[in-house]
Parts: structure tokens; C-alpha cells; sequence
């Protein structure tokens, strides 16, 4: 009998179990857990094929679970995909960030659920299989080595060559993995905006109608009131009992109070929905294929529409404050160029222990654009400014980066034939500076 894989659901909340358990148990073996120690326990013993996470959780929240799962040699190979019911890129980002292999809104149909379980199921099998063949051919690989080694040291320089072909096809490998991550942010993101646009418009719209009729009712209240206080002598007993109501009502209810915050309440509402579409428009632009399209583009603009997808992220750990020079338009590829920037402004966020601020400077001339990040975070030791682009490389901790970041930004600006220069003092803070030449170049 076909042996079937065993699918670890970790969420607190009863139903969500129930439900997903009645999904699988036909086609996996169903693991419970209800939160993250439990989690850890039996990951660690059982050693379940996939691992379904709930974001929210009590005590320690999904992306902490992940990160420890991540850091355990029994565990860090098992796919895990987080189940949540928010779906912002925010919240992807952080958990593509803490380890997760996929990210999925508990909205999800079961149908969607289940071919992502049997993708990555399929994958750690087949994973599986290649290890144990791996692991025969290493043992007589080792064996082969050592009578080889004794009669040349030809072998040696081989091994060597293999090595390095072996870390050239896992950077490739890396750079792969995050780039569908990025697309995948991108399409995400393309559709969130979509969605949240038209809503959003119609809503403002009736806003600024509801707006006007209100200045109209309350024009309306006050020849109301100026008439009322003309007829008040004149009115006749038998009627005054009706204007005594009116008055009375209008005094317990405040109605003065009321046709002076009215405006301040639709005011506030339509600042929000204009907030709302600014979002989705920085998003549609951060969605825009990941392609080798040359455009003229404002860098300006493009810091700005990054910092407004980040700003939930940034308004806890740091001030950004800006200081844009007039700049020509530049020609390059803007996705590529809004990554680079996204790299440095979420690694100065990361590195303010606490809230510090950012300055972002534009300037140019005649043969380049100037961009300087300079930030008040804790600051990068010496031995390690020489390292900090190269592929791997991260001074955060185990689960919180893979050293890539700061690795593909140096290779987009290169590939654009500008510079990128770093300097950093401990405990006062780093400055990143980086330099694109006004002429065009062909972006690989």
C-alpha cells in the first residue's frame, strides 16, 4: 500500500481545524496542533511532510514558529505555508521573510488549498528520494576521493572547480527563488489594487455628493431656526406646544454641535479614501512586470510611490524624511530600480533597535543622478562593509535573511551602469549612496 504524506495544521481556533481536517483526511494523514509549542513538538517528532501555520496566534504568532522550525536541522526543510486573514504585501513580505514557502488568505478555496499541498508534498518527495540517492552516491564518492587523492593532486584542483560551480548553481538557485517571489508579490499586489480601486472610487464619490446635500440640510435647518424664532411671539396657542417640541428636540440632540462636526466627519472620510487610492496607485506601479523594458521614469516619484507601500512598515520604526532635488527623467528599468530602492529602506527600518529616522536626498547634474540613504539605525561593524554585497552574506539572524538582497540591488545597479557605495559607523547609523549615470543602458 502507497505510503501518504502527513500534513501538520497548526491554527487556535477549533473550526479552522475541523474544517481543514475534513479537507485532507481522505487524501493525508492529518496532524493538530492549536498553537506554536505544540507546533515545534510535533514537527520535531513526527516530522510532517507540509505544514499549514496560522499567522495569528497567541504567545508566539506564525512567523515566529517559522523561524524557529527554520533554525532546527530535524525541521528546517519542511515547506510550510502560512494561512492568514490578512492579505496585504506587507504581511506576504514578512512571511516570505521569516521562511515561509507560500502565503495563503484562509478565504482560499479548498481546491486552491489542496494543489498547493500537493506541489510542495511532491516536491519534498521527490527531495526525499534524491537525498537517500545523494547520500549512496556521496558515501561512494568519499571513497573514490581518497584512493584518488593519494595518487594525484589533480583531483584536488577538480574538487575545487566543483565546489565553485556547485556555489555559482546555488546563487542561481537562490536568485531564482527570489525573484518568482517577487513576481508573485507583483501579481498579488496588481490584484489587490484592482479590487480595492473601484470600491474605493465610488465610495469617495458619494462622499462629495453626501457632502453637498448636507450643506444643503443644514441651510436648509438654519432658515428654519431664523424662522422659528420669528414666529415664536406670533404662533397661537393652540400650535405653540408643537414649536415648544421642535425647540426641545433640537437643544437634547445637540443639533448645533451636530452641523459643526458633520463636516469635519466627511472631510475625514474623504482624506481616507484619497489616502486609500494613493495606495493602490503606489501598488500599481510596484506590480509592473519585472521585465528588461527601458522607460523614461521620475526617480522621485518612484521613492516616493515605495515609501507609501511601505508605510505601515516604517511609521513604527522609523521618521523618512525627504529632501528632492528637480531631476531630468531617467531612463531605465523602474521595477528593477523600485526593488533596489525597497532593499534599503526596509534593511534601515530593520536595523533601528529604536525608532531613529531616514533621510532620503536627491540631487543631480549634467552626467549623473545622485541618491543618498542615510539612516540613524545601529550601523554595520568594519570587517563587514567589504562583504556586505556579496551573494549570502547578512548580518541578521538565522531566518530573518538570506544575503540577497543587497546582492541582487549592487548587480541591478550595475547591470544599469551606475554605482552603489556604502559607509557605516556603529551605533551612529549607515549611509548608502548610489549613482546613475544620465546615459541609457541595456539591462540584462
Amino acid at each position: 500500500m502507497e505510503s501518504r504524506n502527513t500534513v501538520l495544521i497548526t491554527d487556535d481556533e477549533k473550526f479552522i481545524q475541523g474544517m481543514l481536517t475534513r479537507f485532507l483526511k481522505d487524501e493525508y494523514d492529518v496532524l493538530n496542533a492549536y498553537n506554536g509549542k505544540e507546533c515545534l513538538n510535533i514537527a520535531s517528532q513526527k516530522e510532517p511532510d507540509i505544514i499549514l501555520l496560522d499567522v495569528e496566534m497567541p504567545e508566539k504568532n506564525g512567523y515566529q514558529v517559522c523561524e524557529t522550525l527554520r533554525a532546527n536541522d530535524v525541521t528546517k526543510d519542511i515547506p510550510v505555508i502560512f494561512l492568514s486573514s490578512k492579505s496585504s504585501v506587507e504581511e506576504r513580505l514578512l512571511g516570505y521573510a521569516a521562511g515561509g514557502d507560500d502565503y495563503l488568505i484562509k478565504s482560499s478555496t479548498a481546491e486552491e488549498l489542496k494543489a498547493k499541498i500537493k506541489r510542495f508534498t511532491s516536491i519534498s518527495n521527490h527531495q526525499k528520494d534524491l537525498a537517500k540517492s545523494v547520500d549512496s552516491a556521496h558515501m561512494l564518492n568519499q571513497l573514490l576521493e581518497e584512493r584518488v587523492k593519494r595518487r594525484t593532486d589533480k583531483i584536488v584542483e577538480q574538487k575545487d572547480k566543483l565546489e565553485s560551480a556547485y556555489q555559482e548553481l546555488k546563487m542561481a538557485q537562490k536568485q531564482l527563488v527570489h525573484s518568482e517571489k517577487m513576481a508573485s508579490i507583483g501579481q498579488l499586489a496588481a490584484g489587490v489594487a484592482h479590487e480595492i480601486n473601484n470600491p474605493v472610487a465610488f465610495v469617495k464619490s458619494n462622499l462629495c455628493s453626501l457632502n453637498n446635500y448636507v450643506k444643503t440640510y443644514q441651510k436648509l435647518i438654519h432658515i428654519q431656526q431664523n424662522a422659528l424664532e420669528e414666529l415664536t411671539e406670533e404662533i397661537d396657542a393652540k400650535n405653540s406646544h408643537l414649536i415648544g417640541e421642535l425647540q426641545t428636540f433640537c437643544n437634547d440632540n445637540d443639533i448645533d454641535f451636530i452641523n459643526e462636526d458633520i463636516h469635519t466627519l466627511l472631510e475625514e472620510a474623504i482624506d481616507g479614501t484619497s489616502r486609500v487610492e494613493e495606495i493602490t496607485k503606489s501598488l500599481k506601479i510596484y506590480s509592473r512586470a519585472s521585465d528588461d523594458n527601458m522607460e523614461e521614469f521620475d526617480i522621485n516619484c518612484c521613492i516616493t510611490d515605495t515609501i507609501k507601500m511601505l508605510n505601515s512598515q516604517l511609521k513604527y520604526s522609523c521618521d523618512v524624511n525627504t529632501t528632492l532635488g528637480q531631476l531630468p527623467m531617467y531612463h531605465g528599468n523602474r521595477s528593477k530600480i523600485s526593488q533596489v530602492f525597497t532593499n534599503i529602506i526596509v534593511n534601515a527600518a530593520q536595523a533601528m533597535e529604536t525608532k531613529g529616522s531616514l533621510s532620503i536626498h536627491t540631487i543631480s547634474d549634467s552626467a549623473a543622478i545622485k541618491i543618498i540613504f542615510a539612516d540613524t539605525g545601529k550601523g554595520i561593524a568594519e570587517e563587514n562593509l567589504q562583504k556586505l554585497f556579496d551573494p549570502f552574506f547578512t548580518t541578521k539572524p538565522v531566518g530573518e535573511g538570506t544575503g540577497l538582497g543587497l546582492s541582487i540591488s549592487h548587480g541591478i545597479i550595475k547591470d544599469h551602469g551606475g554605482d552603489i557605495d556604502v559607509c557605516s559607523e556603529i551605533g551612529k547609523g549607515t549611509t548608502f549612496t548610489i549613482l546613475l549615470p544620465m546615459e541609457s543602458h541595456t539591462v540584462h
